[in-house]
């Protein structure tokens, strides 16, 4: 597990502040092109849930947890929690470990 948590890169509207993971060219909102910043590399878990029957090319991998998570002072995005399904509940705080081919994954802790 990081010590020191990574930062996520992302990007900021800096007229109506919305925020994102995903880079886009325009704010979904307001059209205002939005700036590139980095969220800090933890957040809250939101809600999850447990893959146990997973889409073709990922069975050998479950079971396995896919979480909404609230970064601190960030956007809510969707990880991976790097976990076992029963060590998962909502409340706890993860720590962002990489990014696998566009998908966030994350660590308890």
């Amino acid at each position: 597990m990081n010590s020191i948590p990574s930062n996520i890169p992302g990007v900021t509207c800096p007229k109506c502040h919305w925020s994102d993971f995903y880079k886009a060219q325009l704010c979904p909102r307001c059209l205002t092109r939005p700036a590139e910043t980095t969220f800090p590399g933890h957040g809250r878990i939101v809600t999850f849930a447990v893959i146990r029957y997973p889409p073709t090319g990922f069975e050998n991998q479950a079971p396995y947890v896919v979480a909404l998570i609230d970064l601190a002072d960030g956007p809510r995005v969707i990880g991976r929690i790097k976990a076992q399904p029963e060590e998962v509940k909502v409340g706890m705080t993860v720590t962002f470990s990489h990014e696998n081919s566009g998908a966030l994954e994350f660590e308890l802790g």
